[in-house]
């Protein structure tokens, strides 16, 4: 039973996930309790700039993963777009094309240098001038900047491992990258417990966030190093760099890296938004709020995105059916997830925090809460198609969202902020995201699997609710 779970990608990324979640329980009353509404923003922020590495990233790491996937498959070629993809005959069930996945490897290594040392620069430059106005309110104090220095590093390391966790999931090691960082993120949760409880400043948390780097770095590195010496690929001399690699995943690559950029300034650029005023504890509760339902959000997606490998998989082999079926499961599962915990939190969350007499609270009124949980959950749903879709390494996101995130940044920046405050922002992303991005690619995703959306609507529930009766029966079965 116990190895099942340890073994199992969807459970043990929820595992994950759950730590993360758990985390508000035991850090948030802590840090609400010892930190000032200053250091409390500057806590809320360090899972924005997380997001930050994934942008700067370039959207390298999400074709990676598909890549990955294709060559351990058996493909002898990425496909560049979708005519390449729609032309091939579908990847057989055989052995891994060790000599694709090795050069795959050397070249994403200098790929992953420059990017890294790029991301790096923009931190220390536009990094710092974001968070001018949050350090003036502390008074440019000296451990919030040494804070901010250690946070930078985290996020090299993050992104450095980027590359080697992109491998392991495209190798279908999900499971085992979980357990690990499970046990880093339960470690460095237990260490800011502590140090939080001694009422250490936030230079003890972000040093803690960039030792789990150093050590999720060193797991990834001596796991896949050894899968590569068990499959005899051969690791040894100097990276080359493959142009013609590199030329079948950049067009996606960039793409992706556009759309990130995009969906960074969708989803992050409102907690941007908010650090330029001068209510620190209005400031405080939009990020409080906005962190809690992101949490959520990532965890709603673990359904598909943990399967991931196997989508790509199926995608290669053009296994349409039994793609459909996985798909709408796993959506089904996420959607119910995230609407139940977003409804629990808008009827009961404020009235709790009252009661426990906690500082912050979610955004009222109500109204305005429901607006951005929304937002949310038809962004999570575009995004589960959008993930399927890809599988084609046809990225047609680019323009929708660099255009989207813009007219949402900016004009919150220059107009909604100014005029309309809060309500302003958070209207502004709603209507722009509703226009457009909340239906055009779950358009595509259904013209691709040739679903119908009639059968959609039907085929989720009905294959979700079948999917979890199956699972229950497997458990009492197993446990009888």
């Amino acid at each position: 039973m116990l190895r099942k779970i340890f073994n199992s990608a969807m459970l043990m990324t929820w595992t994950k996930d759950f730590v993360r979640i758990g985390s508000p329980l035991f850090i948030l009353p802590l840090v609400v309790a010892f930190y000032s509404a200053e250091e409390q923003n500057f806590y809320f922020m360090i899972q924005v700039m997380a997001s930050f590495a994934i942008i700067a990233d370039v959207g390298i790491s999400s074709v990676l993963v598909r890549a990955t996937s294709y060559f351990h498959a058996g493909a002898q070629q990425i496909p560049k777009n979708r005519k390449e993809f729609d032309a091939a005959t579908g990847a057989e069930n055989s052995l891994p094309n060790k000599v694709g996945m090795r050069e795959l490897f050397q070249t994403t290594r200098w790929i992953y240098l420059i990017i890294t040392v790029l991301a790096l620069l923009l931190l220390c430059t536009g990094g710092v001038a974001a968070f001018w106005n949050l350090m003036s309110q502390t008074g440019h104090r000296a451990d919030m900047w040494a804070a901010y220095g250690f946070l930078v590093l985290y996020l090299g390391m993050l992104m450095i491992n980027m590359r080697w966790g992109s491998f392991m999931r495209g190798l279908d090691f999900v499971a085992n990258e979980a357990r690990f960082t499970t046990l880093t993120t339960a470690t460095r949760m237990v260490l800011w417990i502590i140090f939080l409880s001694l009422k250490l400043k936030p230079v003890a948390l972000t040093s803690v966030l960039f030792a789990e780097g150093i050590a999720m770095h060193i797991y990834y590195r001596s796991f896949l190093k050894k899968w590569f010496r068990k499959n005899g690929i051969d690791l040894s001399g100097k990276a080359k760099f493959n142009k013609e690699l590199f030329m079948s995943i950049w067009p996606a690559a960039w793409r992706m890296g556009g759309i990130q950029l995009g969906n960074f300034m969708v989803e992050r650029g409102n907690n941007i938004l908010i650090l330029q005023i001068q209510d620190t504890a209005l400031m405080a509760n939009f990020n409080f709020t906005t962190w809690i339902l992101k949490t959520i959000y990532s965890f709603s997606l673990t359904p598909v995105y943990s399967r991931i490998p196997v989508i790509f998989k199926l995608a290669a082999e053009k296994n349409f059916k039994l793609l459909r079926k996985y798909a709408g499961s796993y959506m089904f599962i996420g959607l119910s997830l995230i609407t139940s915990a977003y409804l629990i939190i808008g009827l009961f969350g404020n009235p709790l925090l009252e009661f426990l007499n906690v500082d912050r609270r979610f955004i009222y009124p109500l109204a305005l809460f429901a607006v951005m949980a929304v937002t949310e959950i038809l962004d999570v749903h575009s995004s589960f198609h959008a993930g399927v879709y890809t599988s084609t390494n046809h990225i047609p996101f680019f323009w929708p969202s660099i255009i989207s995130g813009a007219i949402i940044f900016f004009t919150g920046l220059y107009y909604s902020l100014p005029h309309y405050g809060l309500v302003g922002i958070i209207m502004t992303r709603f209507i722009v995201q509703l226009s457009f991005n909340n239906w055009f690619a779950m358009y595509l995703d259904l013209r691709l699997l040739k679903w119908p959306v009639w059968k959609f609507i039907i085929d989720v529930p009905r294959d979700g609710f079948g999917f979890l009766l199956n699972k229950g029966r497997d458990m009492l079965h197993r446990n009888k």
